[in-house]
């Protein structure tokens, strides 16, 4: 299911919630699940960004619990991340009907700044430690408002991660050429024990680390560098889960995937400069790394009609090679400081060990 088109009758809708001028200009950025516009009120002014919402997406109530979240950090901290705007209601959601469609939408404060064009050590270093004061601050909200929001968000487990990719990734294996595949490499004939491997062991280690409301989806394209800091985007995927995940949609990005220097080292060292991590947080960081590689090529199949997620899926067989990697080196009990030489830059290991 599609976001709802942004309609002449919606976008008037949209200027009377926000006293918006009628000159407003409303520049399409970027359609997913949702369909974000730049908003340009007039030449003087700040721009701003609307959000209109998939309604089948997320809850009203988990959106709603999102936007009061950002709105408590928005206030608490000097954080870069998009501050939602009261409507004429005092309202941070905006609940209208376009013609028959209920349609949901947001108004946001808009972060300056550019998006990653190449990796470096520093960036990495400042990503990581933008993420520990983050987590601090959604652990606070979380905690302090009610009802707590982490009660109606994503929990970032198991299911969500690897039983439920599964599922849509064996669609692809009963119909590959519906997916644009021709042949089906070993990789893919193995992909359930692969999954099995996976969970198991990510289900031990849940089970023993700190858990708390994160952000769930700091990839690079939710990312903005600044003099004045770095911004957090696009806290769609903001779900409760264990803490290290939050250190993992970075570092299954394409740069760091063809990477040949390890870049987690950065990642990690940056947060630790706000948070301290447990060693088993540390060790668990190439399983949590394999399980989100895992979840977004789930995600990718199901979404083969969206650009950017096909291209994505088209480096599906490298992935899955990636995950293989990162479970080899979980086993052989690899320090996380160190995984560059064995997972990141490097063939992968061998298929042997799936091998009926």
């Amino acid at each position: 299911m599609r976001p709802p088109e942004f309609t002449p009758l919606l976008r008037h809708v949209v200027c009377e919630e926000y006293g918006f001028p009628r000159s407003t200009e409303f520049m399409p950025l970027w359609v997913s699940q949702n369909r974000t516009y730049k908003v340009i009120t007039s030449e003087n002014s700040r721009p701003k960004i609307l959000r209109l919402y998939q309604d089948s997406w997320r809850t009203t109530d988990a959106l709603k619990d999102e936007l009061r979240v950002l709105f408590y950090i928005g206030n608490k901290s000097e954080l870069l991340i998009p501050k939602p705007i009261r409507n004429r209601k005092g309202e941070l959601l905006t609940i209208a009907v376009d013609q028959t469609n209920t349609v949901k939408f947001a108004v946001f404060s808009f972060i300056s700044g550019k998006h990653a064009d190449r990796v470096s050590h520093s960036r990495m270093y400042k990503l990581g430690s933008t993420l520990a004061q983050l987590d601090q601050l959604l652990e606070e909200a979380d905690r302090l408002i009610e009802p707590h929001p982490s009660k109606s968000r994503i929990i970032w487990d198991h299911e969500a991660l690897i039983e439920w990719p599964l599922k849509s990734l064996v669609n692809v294996i009963n119909s590959p050429s519906t997916y644009g595949i021709d042949h089906l490499g070993q990789e893919w004939l193995s992909i359930e024990k692969i999954a099995m491997q996976l969970k198991e062991m990510f289900c031990r280690n849940y089970a023993l680390l700190p858990k708390q409301l994160l952000h769930g989806d700091a990839i690079f394209p939710n990312v903005k560098f600044s003099r004045r800091g770095v911004g957090i985007l696009d806290f769609d995927e903001m779900g409760y889960g264990a803490r290290i995940y939050e250190l993992t949609p970075p570092l299954c990005s394409p740069q760091i995937l063809s990477a040949s220097v390890s870049y987690a080292s950065d990642l990690v060292t940056g947060y630790t400069t706000h948070t301290s991590l447990t060693e088993l947080e540390i060790r668990s960081l190439p399983l949590f790394v394999a399980a989100r590689l895992f979840g977004s090529l789930g995600w990718a199949a199901d979404h083969v009609d969206i650009p950017w997620a096909k291209d994505l899926f088209q480096t599906a067989s490298q992935r899955l090679r990636h995950i293989v990697a990162l479970i080899k080196s979980y086993e052989s009990n690899d320090k996380v400081l160190g995984i560059a030489p064995s997972i990141y830059g490097l063939e992968p290991y061998g298929w042997s060990y799936y091998s009926a």
